[in-house]
């Protein structure tokens, strides 16, 4: 009889509707409980069941011979192992609240560890989203600078270069200009010479035929001085009268003659004085020209190697591609190259001068030298005037022509070098451009980027907090189902209590309202009889 509440409640707890899944802590949970306490729980409950059915099995049979004291000691042993039941039930109670408790503030805990995480990684990544936002700005702040500066700078690198060729192009004019005054001066200069030597060959000719002149007169004085030998040696008896008269007639002729040389030699004099200071100041003005000329020169290519310098210094503060950079060396190189040239062939061409110069000098001196000798070997002197102007002529026209050639070749170079220096500077300026392109790109990439990753934030923000009103449910489900287990523990504990206390009728409707599910009724008191 004893064992039909049991029954009845083991066939409830088989028969009841299946509750919904719970996280896997709880199921272990729920595992140990089913497997550990409640099975032995149970088993010992059957047991001192049976105990007390086989004790008071005999109360219900018709012997009357049992003593009130055997029964009185029977429900004190009862009593007593029920009291044992219920400390032990007690303890159990007590050590399942106490690690239900600890589990549970473990979970609190990871959950508030879990929250606190959750909460510092979105705060991180939102701070490390705003700096990639901040160095986002800066950095396409800093290309736009950059690209505006590049693009200014190339503005001005076209400005300049335009300016630097409408220089170079003026002072190629100068020097042509220079030039020609050169070629003038020069053309003047042999027209000048020429006019010396025709006019001292016409000297040397006219010197030529009064020293023909001087020789016939003196080879007429010889004669006459010959004659009047003769005439005064056929004569001696002549009176003194005649002789003085031929004397005189002699002293006269002589003193013409001498007179005549005279002239004829300040003539000479004069007229070798007058080239001597025509020279002079020739060669003076030619000075001068040459040297107005290599000024020009030396100014022209400084200019041009600061040009060249500020250009390649420009060039090079730009930071582009690596060849682009090799591309613009190898230009500068090239305009290094053909500066360097440009500056040997001036340095030729000044010590050319200095060399045609130092001829001049030579044959300055020559000049003197033959001015001073001229009367003394005039056809050697006229032999070597020839040749030095012959020399000089022939070295003057050889500079003109070699000054010609490489004018030409500088204007070449000039203008190969300005032609090379615009495709350098197109070619930049479509880099730059390119660059410009790839930076925006590259910068809408990167947003993006950007955005598919806070897209990617959120999501998962959802997904936890999803998450973790799952498990507050579950948590919820679990503290349910622990009541429910408490109460049916409580329930349990009471139980045999009620069973003394309760009557059979009363205890086969608890049976069948416990088979119902109607657990309110657990809670009741029962009444004794």
């Amino acid at each position: 009889m004893l064992l039909l509440p049991l029954m009845l409640l083991l066939q409830h707890a088989a028969t009841a509707p299946p509750q919904e899944p719970a996280v896997p802590s709880w199921n272990n949970f729920r595992a140990a409980v089913n497997q550990q306490s409640l099975h032995t729980v149970l088993v010992s409950i059957e047991e001192r069941l049976r105990a007390l059915d086989t004790l008071y099995s005999p109360r219900y049979t018709p012997r009357w011979e049992i003593s009130i004291e055997q029964q009185s000691r029977r429900m004190e042993t009862i009593e007593s192992r029920l009291g044992r039941l219920e400390t032990l039930l007690e303890l159990r109670l007590d050590k399942l609240s106490e690690t239900m408790s600890a589990r549970q503030l473990k979970e609190e805990l990871s959950r508030d560890q879990i929250n606190r995480k959750l909460d510092s990684t979105y705060e991180r990544l939102n701070h490390r989203l705003s700096y990639l936002e901040a160095r986002l700005d800066v950095s396409v702040a800093k290309l736009q600078s950059t690209i505006d500066t590049g693009v200014g700078r190339m503005e001005r690198l076209e400005a300049t270069a335009a300016g630097r060729q409408g220089d170079i192009e003026a002072e190629l004019a100068d020097i042509e200009t220079g030039i020609d005054e050169i070629k003038k001066h020069v053309t003047a200069f042999e027209e000048q010479h020429n006019r010396s030597l025709v006019t001292i060959l016409e000297n040397g000719k006219q010197i030529a035929t009064e020293m023909d002149n001087l020789t016939t007169l003196v080879e007429d004085l010889h004669v006459e001085f010959n004659k009047t030998q003769a005439v005064s040696e056929l004569n001696d008896d002549q009176g003194t009268n005649h002789q003085e008269a031929l004397r005189k007639n002699m002293n006269l002729l002589v003193d013409k003659v001498i007179s005549g040389i005279d002239k004829n030699a300040n003539n000479f004099i004069t007229k070798a004085n007058n080239m001597y200071n025509d020279m002079w100041r020739r060669t003076q003005v030619l000075e001068g020209l040459v040297k107005d000329s290599m000024s020009l020169s030396n100014a022209t290519r400084r200019e041009l190697q600061d040009g060249i310098r500020s250009i390649a210094v420009q060039m090079g503060r730009r930071g582009l591609v690596q060849s682009d950079r090799d591309r613009q060396e190898g230009s500068m190189d090239i305009a290094l190259d053909t500066l360097g040239l440009v500056q040997r062939r001036l340095n030729e061409l000044g010590r050319k001068f200095d060399s045609s110069f130092q001829m001049l000098m030579l044959a300055q001196n020559l000049f003197l030298e033959s001015c001073h000798r001229i009367q003394l070997d005039e056809p050697q002197l006229e032999m070597k005037l020839t040749k030095v102007l012959e020399r000089i002529l022939d070295a003057i026209t050889n500079r003109s022509v070699n000054t010609d050639c490489e004018v030409q070749t500088l204007q070449e170079v000039f203008k190969s070098h300005s032609s090379h220096l615009t495709r350098i500077l197109n070619q930049a300026t479509n880099k730059i451009l390119q660059a410009s392109e790839q930076n925006n790109e590259d910068s809408k990439l990167l947003q993006l980027s950007i955005a598919s990753v806070k897209d990617h934030l959120l999501e998962s923000n959802k997904y936890i907090v999803e998450a973790i009103t799952d498990i507050k449910e579950e948590e919820a489900t679990g503290t349910e189902r622990l009541f429910n287990i408490a109460a049916s523990l409580q329930f349990y504990n009471r139980w045999p209590s009620n069973v003394l206390m309760c009557p059979p009728q009363h205890l086969k409707d608890r049976g069948k309202s416990l088979q119902r599910g109607n657990r309110s009724h657990t809670r009741e008191a029962c009444t004794p009889y």
